[in-house]
């Protein structure tokens, strides 16, 4: 099973919907469940891509984990409009690896930040 079967099966299962705040994000469930997680109980971030098949299907998602669980997140434009505040609210947020996975077309994992790394990224930075 390839990447992207895995996430059209995962979505179907859980039956999630998901939007970007300033605050972090929302998990909407079929059933009518909201789960919230705010940007500071993340624990890493990540790029997932595949190869497209068909050009209406999804090759980028975006991972966000927590302590409990991974939110497979497909590309959307509230990503979009969140991605430059990205570093404000993750210091250490790898742009230069968020802009590789963007660019890529193959089945690979970006991890543009891990919240244990930030602070050695931010002390570098200085």
């Amino acid at each position: 099973m390839s990447w992207t079967d895995w996430f059209k099966l995962r979505k179907r299962e859980i039956g999630m919907d998901y939007r970007i705040t300033k605050d972090g994000f929302k998990c909407l469930s079929d059933n009518g469940c909201i789960t919230s997680v705010n940007w500071d109980q993340l624990i890493s971030v990540k790029i997932i891509t595949t190869p497209k098949k068909h050009p209406q299907e999804e090759d980028l998602f975006w991972a966000f984990a927590d302590k409990t669980r991974e939110y497979i997140v497909p590309n959307c434009k509230d990503v979009y409009g969140f991605l430059p505040k990205l570093p404000e609210k993750l210091p250490g947020f790898r742009c230069d690896i968020m802009m590789e996975a963007l660019a890529s077309h193959g089945d690979r994992e970006y991890v543009c930040w891990k919240k244990n790394q930030s602070r050695r990224f931010a002390a570098a930075d200085n």
